[in-house]
């Protein structure tokens, strides 16, 4: 069943109609028995900084000189990213060969047919943090490994984070359809989170004024404001920023003393960390130039686990995310494991008073939304299928999109 669907120019309200409504093949979902003949598989694996995934892709290409259609079928991950692996490459094919088995197995296909279906490694923040020779070599180990799979090897690198950032932002709107309309609208933006990294990809309403480049895919062409925050992702940016106040009253710090619970003390210790100096008319992170935002966004990764830890839906307001976040992080640690003890085992159990703070902190005081109404979406599916941006990177690779 293809999974491109066509909507109006989204809305608050047109959009989460859409997100709550449609539905489309199940993800995960085994092949279907006497699939046609046309039916293709491919798989890209995401180095990330925690973890390393697999995403498996049905796929045929388009009859009709559009977009190729692709299905997204199954994801598997191994513990921990590829980064961890600096200094002992010699462990990358043991850490990748249980996603390679786990693909191959689900495909069920015999050695010469699988030799049609390509696979991709691109890896994320984490190894972007490495420095260059080390990159180099977890690279060439995961190259070495993957080119004597059963599958048709196509390449290892490390994206760019802007990259990551267009990725995201086309599996976004590649699932709503708006890809094939001609562009530039209508269009949704996109928000990713991740552990080392965080991306904020939209169309912007002066796209003429405000580009900084133009996706040219079938028939359509987007211009693009991507901007990509390396150690901005929320493990990254914890390790950095978050101080005391930031963790529950009572948790027990790592390096010492205990965490005060402090809300509102942690997001001024977040706002002044993430500022810069601005010499643009409108400033985002950092001091980084940003154009108005426009549309309803996407938010996807981290935004939806903490969307799902406080319980707000589908709609992550800021102020409720504030107000849930204050509340969590005023508890005792001690009640927190009671009220909670069936997520002792979540090692982000403790990060949450963080995690709120530093959203909030990021959406509203950076990119600069709103904190009532806010125009973000975080559904746990979008029509059937968990967005990642590997959906859009291959879909990238399949439709020959360039970036002007």
């Amino acid at each position: 069943m293809p999974i491109r669907r066509r909507v109006p120019l989204p809305t608050i309200a047109s959009l989460a109609l859409l997100l709550a409504g449609c539905s489309a093949a199940p993800r995960g979902a085994a092949p279907t028995a006497g699939a046609p003949p046309a039916d293709l598989y491919a798989a890209v694996i995401d180095a990330g900084s925690s973890a390393s995934r697999i995403h498996l892709f049905r796929w045929r290409p388009a009859s009709d000189g559009g977009l190729p259609v692709v299905e997204p079928l199954a994801e598997e991950k191994v513990e921990p990213g590829l980064s961890e692996y600096a200094g002992r490459t010699d462990e990358i094919a043991a850490a990748l060969a249980p996603l390679v088995d786990f693909a191959v197995d689900r495909i069920g296909a015999p050695p010469e047919e699988m030799a049609r279906f390509p696979v991709h490694l691109k890896a994320t923040g984490g190894v972007r943090l490495l420095p260059p020779d080390e990159q180099r070599a977890v690279l060439d180990a995961a190259a070495e490994y993957l080119a004597e799979t059963p599958f048709r090897f196509e390449g290892a690198e490390v994206i760019s984070g802007r990259q990551e950032g267009i990725f995201g932002w086309l599996s976004v709107n590649y699932l709503l359809g708006f890809l094939d309309d001609g562009g530039p609208f209508p269009s949704a933006g996109a928000l990713d989170l991740g552990g080392a990294s965080t991306q904020i990809t939209f169309v912007p309403l002066d796209a003429a004024a405000e580009e900084l480049g133009t996706v040219v895919i079938g028939p359509s062409r987007f211009p693009l404001y991507s901007v990509s925050y390396l150690s901005l992702g929320q493990d990254e940016a914890r390790e950095r920023l978050a101080t005391p106040a930031c963790f529950p009253r009572g948790y027990p710090l790592p390096g010492g003393g205990v965490g005060t619970g402090e809300y509102r003390a942690c997001r001024e210790t977040l706002r002044r960390g993430l500022a810069g100096p601005c010499e643009a008319e409108r400033c985002s992170l950092m001091g980084e130039y940003q154009p108005p935002l426009y549309g309803e966004f996407v938010a996807f990764s981290a935004y939806r686990f903490a969307a799902a830890f406080f319980d707000l839906g589908q709609d992550l307001t800021l102020d409720r995310l504030e107000a849930e976040g204050e509340a969590y992080c005023g508890k005792e640690w001690g009640v927190i494991r009671v009220e909670r003890a069936d997520e002792l085992g979540n090692p982000y159990l403790p990060f949450n008073c963080f995690t709120a703070a530093y959203l909030v902190t990021l959406l509203h005081d950076g990119f600069g939304f709103p904190m009532a109404d806010t125009p973000i979406r975080v559904p746990a599916e979008l029509l059937g299928t968990e967005v990642s941006w590997t959906l859009g990177a291959l879909v990238w690779e399949l439709a020959g999109a360039r970036l002007d």
